[in-house]
């Protein structure tokens, strides 16, 4: 991506060929697509250990009212339910959930319209 600006910036309107833009499409669409994929499956991740969370909430609580039930059983419930989980991050700055999503193609955005008024 940054390759694809640097060749924007260095060369002038007449000689920003055809091939030099079909050559850039490739890192200005994968670069964004790979940030957006990235988080819709960090999001999902997250997503699927809080279900996981309540349901073995609900495993326990209809485990404690039956007194009858394994005190083992209860006792492994209640280990997995103190485990804490990490959640996805980059680098500990900020967590991918599906908000990140938009706040790329917001940053995406405004750095691509500053970049073609500074050409301009």
């Amino acid at each position: 991506m940054y390759i694809a600006l640097s060749t924007y910036f260095a060369t002038d309107a007449k000689a920003f060929t055809a091939s030099l833009q079909w050559q850039s499409v490739p890192a200005m669409t994968l670069v964004p697509m790979c940030l957006i994929s990235v988080a819709m499956y960090a999001s999902k991740i997250s997503k699927e250990i809080e279900t996981m969370q309540e349901n073995l909430q609900d495993l326990y609580n209809s485990s404690v009212r039956d007194l009858d039930s394994n005190r083992k059983t209860l006792r492994i419930i209640r280990a997995m339910l103190n485990t804490k989980f990490p959640c996805l991050t980059a680098g500990s700055v900020f967590e991918l959930k599906r908000g990140l999503i938009l706040s790329v193609f917001g940053s995406l955005f405004t750095y691509g319209l500053l970049v073609i008024n500074i050409k301009t």
